[in-house]
Order: structure tokens, then sequence, then C-alpha cells
């Protein structure tokens, strides 16, 4: 009985496939190529760091494997290793070693003030408003150290992505980060929304943004 289950199941499917296929034939027409199944978010990340950083997929899939969270940590190895001319899994290294990314960029010589996007000053909700307010009041005085957490930095870096590559303001994302939204999911939404019927007019405009001016640090 069981053969005799799988025998069927089989010829339905391929039964299914003449009806689909045939028509096309006879109209001298070849049967539409099957239509993918959307991205998921983690993979939509993937998609987006690989395409942002122009880093070779199979290198974005091994980096994943190796950091906690990668929907957290990736973004930041890859935008220190960015700056700083560093092999990103010497970033991985020293992060699985305890170090914090406070701690890592300044051993790379790279100033807290390159995670700030340039915003005007105001009231932020958070996760973003502590981290702003403190470095609107001290950024002029450069005696005081600008302190962040890992969270924090991992959600400014990811506010720089997400303005650049999906060219969204910057309120509309601390509004979404406010309201528990997971950049994961606003990768994910904001990916597939735009690979539908346009694309590749979307994947043009993302190719003539990147390495353009991408990191305006904050003064």
């Amino acid at each position: 009985m069981k053969g005799k289950f799988h025998s069927s199941g089989g010829l339905g499917t391929a039964l299914l496939a003449l009806l689909v296929i045939l028509p096309c034939l006879a109209n001298g027409q070849l049967p539409p190529p099957p239509v993918p199944p959307p991205l998921g978010d983690s993979e939509a990340l993937s998609q987006v760091m690989g395409d942002f950083f122009r880093v070779p997929v199979p290198l974005i899939k091994e980096l994943e494997g190796s950091v906690p969270i990668p929907s957290l940590n990736l973004p930041v190895v890859l935008f220190i290793a960015h700056h700083s001319h560093v092999s990103p899994h010497l970033l991985v290294t020293w992060r699985r070693e305890g170090r914090t990314w406070l701690e890592i960029a300044g051993r790379l010589k790279l100033p807290p003030t390159i995670f700030f996007l340039p915003l005007p000053e105001g009231r932020l909700g958070p996760p973003y408003g502590r981290a702003y307010g403190y470095y609107w009041k001290h950024k002029k005085d450069k005696k005081v150290p600008i302190i962040l957490s890992d969270e924090e930095i991992a959600d400014l870096v990811q506010l720089k992505i997400c303005t650049s590559y999906f060219g969204l303001p910057p309120r509309q994302i601390i509004s979404l980060r406010s309201n528990g939204v997971r950049f994961s999911q606003i990768y994910g939404q904001e990916y597939r929304k735009r690979h539908g019927p346009a694309g590749g007019e979307f994947m043009a405009e993302v190719e003539s943004r990147k390495r353009v001016d991408l990191w305006p640090a904050a003064g």
C-alpha cells in the first residue's frame, strides 16, 4: 500500500504538470517559470548585507555562523571592517574573546562619533534617546568620552544602513524601533516590498547610492 500511495502521488503531480504545460505548448509558448517564494527576514538581512557592503553571500553565511545573534552583530562586524580595513574574521575573534564594540572601535582608532547619523536635535524615543541625548549634550566637549553599549552601537549602525540602502527617513526607522519592530523585520519587509515588479529599478537605485558618501559621521 505504501508503494502504491507514492506512485499515485507521483502520477498526480505529473498529470498536474501536463495540464499546465500542454496548453502552453499548443499555443507555441513556454510555460511560465515557477514563482520563487519571498525571502524570509533572515535571508533578506543576508542579502542586504551582501549587497550593501559588496560582500559575497558565502562569506556572509560564514560570518553568520560565527557571531552570536547575527541580526545584531553581523552589521557591526561589516561596518567596522569597512571603516578600519581589518578582516571581519579578526573582529569576530575579538568579539568572541569578550571585547565590546566600543573597545574594538577604540583599538582600531575609530571614534564613537562614526556610529552616529547626523540628526537635528530633538526628542527621540528608545533605543536612540539615551545615545543621542548624551552625544548632543557632550559633543562639543572632547574631554567627555561617549559611552555606548553594544546594543546601542548595533542600533546606530543599522540606522545608517537602512537609511542609505532603502532610502528610508531616519525618523521613520526610529519610530518603528520605538514601537518594538526589530531590524530583521524592517529588512525583510522593505526588501520584499521592493522586489516585486519594480525590483530591478530598486536595485539600480541601490547601486547608485552604495559607496557614495554612505557614512557621514556626526561632527
